[in-house]
C-alpha cells in the first residue's frame, strides 16, 4: 500500500505546513510519503544549491498507523 490520506489531525498538519514542512508527497498519480532526512549544498548550474536527501515513512510518527508498505514503496521505485 502507498499513502493515500493523512491519518490524524497531526500528520494533516505536518503535510500542509508551507515551505518549512519536513513530510512531502512524491510521484503521481501515486504519491509515497517521505521525510526530508538532511541535505547538502552541491553545484548546479555554475551556483550552490540544497539537495534534500528523503526517506519513505512507513508509520506515522504521530498515531503509529502504518501508512504504507516496503513492498509498496519498491514497486513504486521500479517503475
Amino acid at each position: 500500500m502507498l499513502f493515500s490520506k493523512p491519518c490524524c489531525k497531526k500528520m494533516e498538519d505536518a503535510l500542509t505546513q508551507g515551505e518549512t514542512r519536513m513530510f512531502d508527497l512524491v510521484g503521481e498519480p501515486e504519491s509515497v510519503l517521505m521525510l526530508a532526512t538532511n541535505y547538502s549544498r552541491q553545484e548546479h548550474d555554475g551556483q550552490m544549491a540544497r539537495v534534500w536527501f528523503y526517506e519513505p515513512v512507513l508509520f506515522c510518527p504521530f498515531c503509529g498507523t502504518q501508512l504504507q508498505s516496503e513492498d509498496a514503496i519498491e514497486a513504486w521505485r521500479q517503475k
